[in-house]
């Protein structure tokens, strides 16, 4: 950790669990991700995903950069905005 939080780039958050059922909080059924990734994706509209299991071949991702940066504009599906409502009803 403390190598990744040399890099001002990166933002490390503590997940709210209280939040979501309880079933949520056994980590290794990983149940927290897909909604980690929805509540990113609806913040920021874009992300880079990566866990233990993503490897790079290039070490120049600056394409990747450019081609989430280009776009003018963001779209949020309505599925996930019907998840994140029901979210706030818990």
């Amino acid at each position: 950790m403390r190598t990744f939080k040399a890099h001002d780039f990166l933002e490390f958050r503590s997940f709210n669990f209280s939040m979501y059922p309880s079933y949520v909080t056994e980590l290794e059924e990983y149940r927290w991700k897909p909604i980690i990734i929805a509540e990113t994706l609806a913040e920021f509209g874009a992300i880079w995903y990566m866990d233990s299991s993503v490897v790079f071949e290039k070490s120049d991702l600056s394409h990747v950069h450019q081609l989430i940066s280009c776009r003018n504009e963001v779209h949020i599906r309505t599925t996930l905005l019907r998840f994140l409502d029901l979210r706030s009803s818990l």
